[in-house]
């Protein structure tokens, strides 16, 4: 009888084992997927410049003459993860009128700055955005009514 018992005991003893060997090595794999190097750097600060979404919107639309408008920026790497800490500004014309906004940021991503257009029309210009010794240099338009 015991000659009996321990044949059970070891296949009983086996299956769980196995099991949790296993339940074990799932566990350790799926951490080790969830687990960041904190070694490693935000992709935003180790990314190229050429590679971010920058799209620009007004806060206030339409955009008209002698009224006061907020211009939003929003800067995005190539991960789709909010820049921050970018200097971003922008110098748009219109005929002979000249407009130099600097944008301060918001939140993250996010960058705003008040103008007052003078005449109506198409203004355009360069939006730059600097992060660190990178540059992006986009053309924007505005329409002012």
């Amino acid at each position: 009888m015991t000659e009996q018992r321990k044949s059970i005991e070891r296949k009983q003893f086996f299956p769980s084992t196995i099991g949790i060997v296993s339940i074990l090595f799932m566990l350790i794999i799926i951490g080790y997927q969830l687990m960041e190097d904190p070694n490693r750097p935000e992709p935003s600060q180790n990314s190229s410049l050429e590679e971010w979404h920058v799209e620009w919107t007004a806060k206030d639309l339409p955009i008209e003459v002698d009224l006061p408008s907020t211009l939003q920026i929003i800067v995005m790497d190539e991960a789709n993860k909010w820049v921050k800490n970018a200097k971003v500004k922008t110098v748009i014309q219109n005929n002979s009128q000249v407009e130099e906004l600097q944008f301060v940021p918001v939140e993250d991503g996010l960058y705003e700055a008040r103008v007052l257009f003078s005449s109506p029309g198409l203004w355009r210009g360069t939006l730059t955005v600097q992060q660190g010794e990178d540059t992006i240099n986009q053309p924007i338009e505005i329409t002012v009514k």
